[in-house]
């Protein structure tokens, strides 16, 4: 075993419990969550499906918080509409800030065989990645495909 610390010296770090975002019927299953720290604000991204994991339709939530504590109600950031067609899944992807901007990314596929959705590299068409931008954290460029 590595130690990287003299023994009996870890102690628990104060923290709280958060919660951003309730399950509604129509909205009920969230997933790939990913937050950061952008022009005072953090930020918080997930994947958002309407009943279960990874099934056609899901999008890519948004919110934001000044403080960590009290979050802004979240909004849909991408829809799978914007990139392809309704039956597309997104999954959020992640935020990298780079020279004051906000980079928000998703990947997207759908499935051959809709009635069958099992999350085989069999059943996926239509695979790519993709992201967002923003300046300010309030105005989002269009979703951009990038292959």
């Amino acid at each position: 075993m590595i130690r990287n610390h003299p023994q009996n010296i870890t102690r628990r770090l104060p923290s709280q419990c958060v919660t951003l975002y309730n399950a509604a019927e129509g909205a009920s299953y969230s997933h790939h969550p990913s937050l950061c720290f952008f022009n005072g604000y953090f930020y918080a991204m997930w994947s958002g499906g309407f009943v279960g994991e990874d099934e056609p339709g899901q999008r890519v939530m948004l919110s934001r918080s000044a403080d960590g504590l009290h979050w802004e109600n979240p909004r849909v950031l991408v829809t799978p509409e914007e990139v392809t067609y309704p039956e597309g899944v997104l999954t959020a992807g992640g935020f990298h800030v780079h020279d004051g901007v906000l980079n928000a990314y998703f990947g997207h596929y759908a499935y051959i065989d809709e009635a069958n959705p099992v999350a085989t590299g069999d059943n996926y068409k239509d695979t790519f990645l993709g992201y967002l931008t923003t300046a300010d954290g309030e105005h989002w460029c269009a979703p951009v495909r990038t292959a």
